[in-house]
């Protein structure tokens, strides 16, 4: 029973540090890409 309690509680963590991970690395590609137009749009100047 504690062992089955204890997968599950790592499970969801491992669930949670997941989404966490998703959401800074589509963060990082957002904030790479707005810079990599800025710099992009200020060479067409």
């Amino acid at each position: 029973m504690v062992y089955c309690l204890t997968m599950v509680s790592i499970q969801l963590s491992a669930n949670a540090l997941q989404m966490v991970l998703l959401e800074v690395l589509s963060a990082l590609s957002f904030n790479l890409d707005l810079g990599y137009r800025f710099q992009h749009n200020r060479q067409q100047c």
